[in-house]
């Protein structure tokens, strides 16, 4: 959860979400952007969509949310990813991974691909140590399934 950087909100739990320190919570649109559902999941699970549902308003992608919330009036809060929190926006809370299915991004070549050597080689270098250690430093899981 994040705030503008220049918002009035200095703390905020999870369950404040419902109280009237928030006036707007951007999110993704559930039906179309993962970072959308899984703040959903995460409002739902923990029993406060139905009291904040009128309160969210959706944007079609994470750096039109971003944006929006750079801009957005001080009592306005964002759920997004971590990795597109900018210089003009303040993490408030980090939403407790268990009330969401885990976040997966997957990486495989194209059949169209098969046997190119860059592509082979880049699929080599995202899974090196190099590239382990840097998901790893931003807070990733790196194991495969």
């Amino acid at each position: 959860m994040a705030t503008p950087k220049n918002g009035t909100i200095q703390r905020l739990d999870w369950q404040d979400l419902a109280s009237d320190k928030v006036a707007v919570i951007l999110i993704g649109d559930p039906s179309t952007a993962p970072f959308g559902r899984h703040a959903k999941e995460a409002l739902e699970a923990s029993g406060l969509w139905d009291r904040v549902k009128h309160k969210i308003q959706t944007r079609k992608h994470i750096e039109l949310l971003a944006d929006s919330l750079a801009t957005s009036s001080p009592d306005t809060v964002g759920i997004l990813f971590k990795t597109h929190l900018t210089d003009q926006l303040r993490q408030l809370h980090a939403v407790d991974k268990k009330l969401h299915k885990p976040i997966r991004y997957y990486m495989a070549p194209l059949k169209v691909s098969a046997g190119n050597a860059e592509v082979t080689a880049f699929l080599k270098f995202m899974q090196g140590k190099a590239v382990r250690d840097i998901f790893q430093a931003e807070g990733f899981d790196v194991s495969a399934p």
